[in-house]
């Protein structure tokens, strides 16, 4: 056996090894207070429909899509005995083993070491197999339709962002990216009618109760803490001498930062097509990273949309990312964890000053990040 060779079976032999620790800790742990409210929302859908939830439970601002996966979870607790919060948490696990695969795809030759250090990654791991939301998700099909929209193929682009919206909202902010890189009609036709293809099951709730679906799914904020310019204001707020001028701009912030993230992808968006000087997935890792950067509201799952869409421009960089953002949501988990078995972490108040410390270092990083990506000489591929 040749030296190569041996070396991509010990590299495979990782990558399985960190499947497999995802899905023990599915098994072994509980997980956030996300997956518990995913298990009232899956039986509140199952005894009384989406519409009825919507309708009731305030907190429920997910797309319908989403809603059916935790009914699905829940008929099969219901019908089989199976576990909540394990079965859920296939749908994040099954995310990570489509990310592995588009990753070996992606960097060919070094495929298999970019599936092991994905495979490894903190954040990944912790997210996949410990929180209990769909977030893994997300990411996979973000970084999967800037990989499709490179290689012009624009419709499938189109359907992945449409399915990534259907898991959350969030990557609205990528439509204007992607889409302002069409080069002529027949292309932005291909794109925005997948799109439009994607928009289907929203419909029946748009229809039904336009009011209500807007107040919980599109005017949703997150929570409020200490993470990037919404927590550096809050932490100035703690501080008497400037509380004066930072709490107004704390508020003002909260109610208009959303602006502010849009206004970074229209930028991304106008800069790709007026310098073509960066691939799709580049731009899909910059904005995806601006939406982080500029979030006013977080949770700390939101940290693993960057890490696929970074390990597919640079492996370094997804490494580095995944490692620094996973110690920080490692840190917010054991902050806040009830100490029962199986583990369980409810969130409730503000980071401790060491998890708000490492949340600051990711934050920091992912503008190093994204300088690095939009300076000439920073371009992975």
């Amino acid at each position: 056996m040749n030296r190569r060779l041996a070396a991509r079976l010990a590299l495979a032999a990782v990558a399985a090894l960190g499947i497999a620790l995802r899905l023990w800790v599915a098994i072994k742990t509980h997980g956030s207070n996300d997956i518990d409210h995913w298990h009232d929302f899956g039986k509140a859908i199952d005894q009384h429909g989406l519409r009825w939830c919507y309708e009731n439970i305030a907190i429920f601002n997910h797309p319908p899509l989403a809603g059916y996966w935790a009914m699905t979870a829940a008929m099969a607790e219901r019908v089989l005995g199976w576990r909540f919060d394990v079965t859920f948490k296939l749908l994040p696990l099954a995310a990570d083993i489509a990310t592995g695969a588009l990753l070996y795809q992606r960097w060919r030759e070094r495929g298999t070491l970019a599936v092991a250090l994905f495979a490894v990654s903190v954040i990944s791991i912790l997210l996949t197999g410990y929180h209990g939301n769909t977030d893994p998700a997300l990411a996979m099909l973000v970084m999967l339709s800037g990989l499709l929209f490179e290689r012009q193929r624009l419709f499938l682009a189109g359907l992945a962002l449409g399915l990534a919206i259907n898991v959350k909202l969030i990557p609205v902010v990528l439509i204007p990216v992607l889409g302002l890189q069409c080069r002529n009609r027949r292309d932005a036709m291909l794109f925005f009618g997948a799109l439009g293809i994607c928009a289907l099951p929203f419909l029946p709730m748009l229809l039904a109760i336009f009011g209500t679906f807007v107040k919980n799914a599109i005017s949703y904020n997150s929570s409020a803490n200490r993470w990037g310019i919404y927590g550096l204001l809050g932490v100035a707020c703690e501080t008497k001498f400037v509380v004066k001028v930072a709490l107004p701009l704390l508020e003002l912030y909260w109610a208009k930062g959303r602006y502010v993230v849009l206004a970074s992808a229209f930028a991304i968006g106008i800069a790709g097509r007026l310098w073509r000087r960066w691939s799709a997935p580049e731009l899909v890792a910059m904005a995806i990273s601006c939406f982080l950067i500029f979030t006013p509201g977080f949770g700390i799952q939101y940290t693993v949309y960057a890490a696929p869409a970074l390990f597919a421009i640079s492996l370094a960089r997804g490494a580095i990312y995944s490692t620094i953002a996973g110690l920080f949501a490692l840190l917010v988990y054991v902050e806040f964890s009830t100490g029962v078995v199986p583990y369980h972490s409810v969130f409730k108040g503000h980071f401790t000053i060491i998890a708000t410390e490492m949340g600051l270092l990711t934050w920091v990083y992912l503008i190093a990040t994204v300088i690095r990506t939009a300076a000439p000489r920073g371009r992975a591929r």
